[in-house]
């Protein structure tokens, strides 16, 4: 019985070890939600206990989600960025020339 506990042991400590969003690594993005990482997340600790098959039917499944979102995401930005800027537009502002208010860290 203590061989197998420690087995299970070395292998629940293998597992700590991996990324737990590899399977997500082909997403091209440079933004995600609090909400993507709480699902990939959820099904990381969901297949830890299933064989790896099931495991990997089930990262293919959140990949293909994730994808969508992302994908849903990009085309509401850019829509939303679109409408700003036809506002702003119209109340006669020009993007371009406005200053920012953010000061350059990178100097100091």
């Amino acid at each position: 019985m203590s061989s197998v506990k420690h087995a299970r042991a070395k292998q629940d400590h293998r597992v700590i070890q991996k990324r737990p969003f590899s399977f997500l690594d082909c997403i091209q993005t440079d933004r995600i939600s609090v909400e993507q990482v709480r699902s990939a997340m959820n099904v990381w600790l969901d297949t830890a206990e299933l064989p790896p098959s099931a495991r990997r039917q089930r990262y293919e499944d959140e990949l293909e989600k994730q994808e969508y979102y992302q994908r849903r995401n990009r085309q509401a930005w850019a829509s939303h960025t679109k409408t700003r800027l036809a506002r702003l537009t119209a109340l006669g502002i020009d993007v371009t020339q406005i200053k920012s208010c953010l000061t350059d860290t990178a100097e100091k």
